[in-house]
């Protein structure tokens, strides 16, 4: 009963009626969210999401050792929480519990973690793509897709088929695929998945092939996808039909979403391929969560600032002092190059991410990403861990937060609302 009832939701979904719907309701959709995030400050956004992000970890391991009951603001949390890589954390944190992570670093329980190796680390460590993590991607894909309509209203996203290339962190199948990169449910009919695909990590040129040559006379509105395999599948539809622009095959094509790393020194150009209608947005994303989105009334990159991550940035010339500036948006000059730092629900505190950006503009925060700092020198990577590891040593006392009591006098219970979280 189950399978033929999503069989016969599956045939409804794809009319023509509910296509029409569905449209109106994700261009209504983005309309509000951009109006709101236009209004919102970005520096209250990112306290916001700080403190809840550290309320929800206070009973972790790393939000006992850090005293995360006491943070109130940004800045308890800069005092007592280090700038760390996430090569760091796998040696203090994650290593002897391996694989088992539940509230190691991140309240569980955890799906199994990945393990990435990102520029400037000398270890390969371990990446859980959590609830959390996968719902701030799924918020920069319908920021992207809001971006879409707005600039193209006249065009239909849904008349025709998303085509997702490939997942940035982890290689599933099917609707699994779906769901772990973040698809929204209602736009999960409209969307195909095809092959998995491994952060930095070539796939043969084959699958390429035959995902080409599947959708060759489909009606591909909008891809999205890492940028080289975008390109890549683009060039193999070019071999396969004979046509120099592929929107010669797909008229309807609006939009290709390039997700792409941070740190990439020479971007992927689509220009070839494709002509002036169809709008190519970059999303700039670190294994640890998605960093921007270009904005297309600006033409620039624009800061994921609402979006389930918090930022910081310390100057590039403090880089490899012991205890550099760490500055919130509140505080960033334009034209002046910082590091990225970040913030992320996967489970990772102050994680120096080894890219360097400059803004151009503070309202919005609008920037550009420079060349990479050199991260401090890391030591060797560890041993693989054996089942027979001993014990972690015994937690170091940990910083006291300015002498700030872990309840406020007279109270009886701490809650959500007994820090001032978010006054706007």
């Amino acid at each position: 009963m189950t399978a033929h009832w999503q069989s016969w939701m599956q045939r409804l979904t794809v009319t023509r009626p509910v296509r029409r719907v569905a449209e109106a309701i994700l261009r209504a959709r983005g309309r509000r969210f951009l109006a709101r995030w236009d209004e919102t400050s970005p520096e209250r956004s990112q306290a916001r999401i700080l403190l809840g992000l550290v309320h929800r970890a206070q009973a972790t391991r790393f939000g006992i050792d850090h005293d995360f009951r006491r943070v109130r603001s940004v800045e308890d949390f800069q005092r007592l929480a280090p700038l760390r890589t996430r090569a760091d954390l796998w040696r203090a944190y994650w290593q002897t519990a391996f694989p088992q992570l539940d509230s190691v670093t991140w309240p569980g329980p955890l799906p199994l973690p990945a393990m990435l190796k990102a520029p400037g680390e000398s270890a390969v460590a371990p990446l859980c793509l959590t609830p959390a993590l996968l719902d701030a991607n799924r918020r920069a894909l319908c920021t992207a897709l809001a971006f879409v309509a707005d600039v193209r209203p006249r065009q239909r996203l849904l008349d025709g088929q998303i085509l997702l290339l490939g997942d940035a962190v982890l290689p599933m199948p099917g609707r699994e695929e779906l769901t772990a990169q973040g698809i929204p449910l209602e736009l999960q009919a409209y969307t195909e998945a095809g092959i998995g695909w491994n952060w930095g990590e070539r796939l043969p040129a084959t699958s390429l092939t035959d995902l080409a040559a599947s959708h060759l006379h489909g009606n591909v509105t909008c891809i999205a996808g890492p940028a080289g395999r975008v390109e890549r599948f683009l060039q193999c539809v070019r071999e396969q039909s004979g046509q120099e622009r592929v929107t010669k095959l797909w008229p309807n094509l609006a939009a290709i979403l390039c997700v792409r790393p941070a740190w990439e020194p020479n971007p992927v150009s689509l220009t070839p391929f494709l002509d002036d209608k169809v709008l190519v947005l970059d999303v700039a994303a670190q294994p640890e969560g998605m960093v921007a989105v270009i904005d297309p009334r600006h033409g620039a990159l624009r800061l994921l600032s609402d979006h389930g991550l918090f930022f910081e940035f310390v100057p590039a010339e403090e880089v490899n002092l012991p205890s550099p500036a760490r500055h919130t948006l509140a505080r960033v000059e334009t034209g002046v190059p910082y590091e990225l730092v970040m913030t992320s629900p996967a489970g990772l505190w102050a994680c120096r991410v080894g890219c360097t950006v400059a803004f151009e503009r503070r309202d919005p925060p609008l920037f550009r990403f420079v060349e990479p700092v050199a991260l401090p020198v890391q030591p060797e990577a560890a041993a693989p861990v054996r089942k027979d590891v001993a014990p972690a040593p015994a937690r170091l006392p940990h910083r006291r937060s300015g002498g700030i009591p872990a309840t406020l006098p007279g109270t009886l219970v701490h809650n959500p609302w007994s820090a001032p979280a978010d006054q706007g």
